[in-house]
């Protein structure tokens, strides 16, 4: 791959998909760590999709570029409306690329930090309920998403969606008790993991401190022991579930009662 600076290649794919024959570009996105991301429209459906490309100087990593291959392969395994699919992927320059599935929803991040957006208990737990079936989804594939944060966890009101495979990874069926780092490992706790984190965000976006004396999450929020256990069992603060259809069972037990299970 011949020299080209970062500003250049984003030149380059730029004129490549605004005078495509099928798509055309709509918006450039975010550039992070690894890659660069854009909105691209197909001219023959009307639809819009995310293109997303590896950075110039991450083309020089064999193991970047491998990681990049990787979250494709991950990607196409999967078949689930939750879950944006790859409908496109080749190489620009030599930088590889592929399109997928726009997302048309809201994160997390934005709706609770920027749009003061606030759940209720019982919303909580209809929304974690509902990650936790897509988590459980993957975890039947063997791939542990490993970043099952705020900002990648969208929602349109009626579903959930979780996108940025690239930390994904096949687990490695470890237990509970060989966890180390359970942010880090290529185990199911990952992802139960940033799901307990993921459900404090969404239970804090009610609370209203009425002490400057700074508590622990578990002091302050008002929450029954059932849910307490929940979340701790999720942090691996006590013995963690087994597995994530016994983390739904307990919510459906102990946090629902038996109540409908409307998917969000």
């Amino acid at each position: 791959m011949r020299f080209v600076s970062e500003k250049k290649l984003d030149q380059i794919f730029i004129k490549h998909f605004s005078e495509h024959e099928k798509w055309e570009l709509e918006e450039e996105l975010a550039l992070g760590g690894y890659g660069k991301t854009y909105v691209i429209r197909n001219k023959i459906d009307k639809k819009s999709y995310v293109l997303k490309r590896l950075r110039k100087k991450r083309a020089k990593s064999k193991e970047a570029i491998a990681c990049f291959e990787f979250e494709q392969s991950i990607l196409r395994e999967l078949n689930h409306r939750s879950i944006p699919k790859i409908v496109e992927a080749g190489h620009i320059n030599g930088i590889p690329f592929y399109i997928m599935e726009k997302v048309h929803g809201k994160t997390f991040d934005d709706l609770i930090f920027q749009e003061g957006k606030s759940y209720t208990f019982i919303e909580s737990v209809y929304i974690v309920r509902a990650l936790l079936q897509i988590a459980n989804y993957l975890h039947r594939k063997n791939i542990v998403h490993r970043d099952l944060r705020i900002p990648n966890i969208l929602t349109n009101g009626d579903q959930l969606f979780v996108i940025d495979f690239g930390l994904a990874t096949k687990s490695d069926n470890a237990t509970s008790s060989n966890i180390e780092n359970p942010k880090k490992e290529a185990s199911y706790v990952s992802d139960l993991w940033g799901i307990g984190h993921f459900f404090l965000f969404l239970l804090y976006s009610t609370f209203e401190p009425n002490s400057t004396k700074e508590k622990s999450w578990h002091e302050e929020l008002p929450l029954t022991e059932d849910a307490k256990v929940f979340i701790k069992k999720l942090l691996m603060l006590e013995t963690p579930f087994e597995s994530t259809e016994a983390a739904i069972s307990y919510v459906d037990t102990k946090l629902l009662g038996g109540k409908s299970h409307v998917n969000v």
